[in-house]
Formats: structure tokens, sequence, C-alpha cells
């Protein structure tokens, strides 16, 4: 795993008692997407949870200077790692511009009198920018559309200035056209080097193949499947872990699809 942004290796992750991950060894690659898929309650949302130190694990996460990320505080963790959840918190009242900005509090010095410096200001600015909210920066979170509080949390995630991004199914509630312009904007964000690398977890196959470069199967906590995402999607393993013939399914939904079309 030399080399690896991000590395996990024998993690094993749950709530009180009851473990979701037995034993899960991944690697994020630099320059990669990597997408997470798998059955509803298959641990794909404690997956990113354990890889960004929300909840504890045994096992071992790795950061790309070679740190355990146990062994780091939340603040130089989250100079690492930015975690796009499904429901980020938003203050209506606040604009686009002072809600990315919070993304810079992890580099602000640990004084209680420190404040931003033009630094932060640059890179929040930069953020703006990358997510296409130039226009809107000026405007409080209340007047924005669903994709527009979609991208301003992207921005605010890199405003962190971390390496890797961390996506927890970040298309949900969006319409087919946002969910696209998301995707791609994270896609960009990676080939320019913005985010050295991002992982992603979807319920959607179909979103899930155009994000990703590498893709992971997660049944009952393992992995059961690794690959390009037409090497998983076609493989025997996704079947079992979702009891339908996927391929299958798909490709009725496509022909239903062009016939209404036709």
């Amino acid at each position: 795993m030399t080399g690896a942004l991000l590395s996990a290796s024998s993690l094993r992750a749950g709530y009180g008692s009851r473990e979701i991950l037995h034993g899960v060894s991944l690697e994020l690659r630099p320059g990669e997407r990597l997408s997470v898929i798998g059955p509803n309650g298959c641990g794909k949302t404690t997956l990113l949870r354990a890889l960004s130190g929300v909840v504890p694990y045994r096992g071992s996460v790795v950061l790309r200077d070679g740190r355990e990320l146990s062994s780091v505080d939340r603040r130089e963790a989250a100079r690492e790692i930015a975690f796009l959840s499904q429901i980020a918190p938003a203050y209506p009242d606040f604009t686009v511009r002072e809600t990315v900005s919070m993304g810079r509090y992890a580099r602000l010095p640990k004084s209680p009198f420190a404040g931003p410096s033009a630094a932060d200001a640059e890179a929040a600015g930069a953020a703006i920018e990358a997510a296409g909210l130039g226009p809107i920066a000026g405007e409080t979170l209340s007047r924005l559309s669903g994709g527009q509080l979609q991208r301003v949390f992207l921005a605010r995630a890199l405003a962190q200035g971390a390496a890797v991004l961390l996506l927890d199914e970040p298309t949900n509630h969006l319409d087919l056209a946002f969910q696209i312009e998301l995707l791609d904007l994270v896609a960009s964000m990676v080939a320019s080097g913005a985010i050295l690398g991002a992982v992603g977890v979807f319920h959607d196959l179909v979103l899930a193949a155009r994000f990703s470069d590498r893709q992971i199967l997660l049944d009952r906590g393992e992995i059961r499947a690794e690959g390009s995402p037409a090497e998983v999607l076609a493989g025997p393993e996704i079947g079992r872990a979702y009891g339908i013939d996927v391929r299958g399914a798909l490709g009725n939904l496509l022909q239903t699809g062009g016939n209404l079309l036709s």
C-alpha cells in the first residue's frame, strides 16, 4: 500500500456491540475515484465513517504520510480527509461565502483570538470558483436550490485543503441534471489536483460507474469484488449481493427506456 493517499487494513467497526465491518482492507491511490456499492445495510456508510475517524475502529487506517488516523487529533485529520455526508449541516441565514469559509476551521491556529487569514480567504474563494458558485457567493443558503446547496457543501469540503474527499450518497435528493453535474465537478477537481483522490458511496449503480475509476462491492461488511465498474457489474458476486440478476435488470431498464423514447 506504499504511495496510497489512504489505506485500511483489517478494518472492523460498528456501533456498540454490533460489528458492521468485518476485516475490510482497501487503498485509495493518487488521482483515483473509488466507488463503494452494495445493498442496504452492507456497511457502506460505516466504512466512510471509519475511514474519516468518525466512528471507532479496530485494524488500521493509514494516512498518506504513514501516520495512523487514530493517532492524530480531529483538526489534523480534517487537514487530510474531508467528509461530505448525506445530510450536511446548513445555516439558512449564512451566505455561500461564509459557509464555504467554515471549511478553513481546521487550518486556523488554535489560539482563541485567531481569525481567518488572507490565505484562508483565498482558499475559500478558490473553492467557490472551482464549484461554480462565484455569481451567488453573497446569497444566503435559504435562497438556494438543492443542487446549489450540494455544490456549496462540496466547496466547503474543498476549502479544507484535504487530500482525500469522502462522499456519502452525494447525489441523494438531486434531480438527474444536478447528479451528473456534481459527479463531473468532483471528477474535474480530482483531475486538476484540487482533490488528490475521492471515495464515494452510492446506491445508484449507474451513477457509481460514471463516478469511478475503480469499484468495490461490499456485502455483509466484507468486500466481495473489486475492479473496474465494468468488471464488478459483470461479475458473479454482484448478483449474490443484491439477490437479483443485476446486469439483466440494468439491461431491461435501458431497453424499456429505449422503447419509451422510440
